[in-house]
């Protein structure tokens, strides 16, 4: 939803409740993830509060768009609160939200808890994608953890995942500033 859509989005939302329709957890979602994008965090977290205290069921996409924002604004402690939460409330949790706390993680200097919660990713069967990858190896090279990183771009490629843009990007920037290619 781009940045100017979103306050018509919202008076819309507003003119459905009040012609008696009951918006269900997509429309609350989509609102959610707008508010995220365009960094209204307060906003969204009360659109979180007035979904529990209405009983609106939340799914893994309002999450993984609270997730999201959250870590791009660096509050990773929300982000993982809500992260844990989805859990307690028996909302599956997928690669997106997934995603979402691991590059909150490593984007903030806590690449170690990225690695946690990447293998707990893999304990609960969730998939890790290409984008896992991408952001735990670029994550890395941040951190100087050069021979670690080279050795999840070799898991991901032993693993059948494919790289692509990003990820090569990863890589190559990695390895400049590293000083492993001339």
């Amino acid at each position: 939803m781009k940045h100017g859509n979103l306050d018509e989005a919202m008076r819309l939302f507003d003119r459905m409740k009040n012609e008696g329709f009951e918006p269900d957890e997509v429309t609350f979602g989509v609102i959610v993830n707008g508010l995220c994008k365009s960094e209204r965090l307060d906003e969204a977290m009360q659109w979180l509060e007035y979904c529990k205290n209405n009983n609106v069921a939340i799914n893994a996409m309002f999450y993984s768009s609270l997730i999201d924002g959250l870590g791009k604004a660096g509050r990773v402690d929300e982000a993982r609160e809500l992260f844990e939460e989805m859990a307690e409330k028996g909302c599956t949790r997928d690669s997106y939200c997934y995603n979402a706390l691991i590059d909150a993680l490593a984007k903030n200097g806590k690449i170690d808890e990225a690695l946690v919660l990447f293998k707990r990713m893999e304990d609960e069967g969730c998939d890790q994608t290409v984008y896992t990858y991408t952001i735990l190896i670029s994550g890395m090279f941040k951190e100087h953890q050069n021979e670690e990183a080279l050795k999840l771009w070799h898991m991901m490629i032993d693993k059948g995942i494919t790289p692509n843009a990003a990820s090569f990007r990863a890589l190559s920037t990695g390895l400049c500033l590293s000083g492993k290619v001339a």
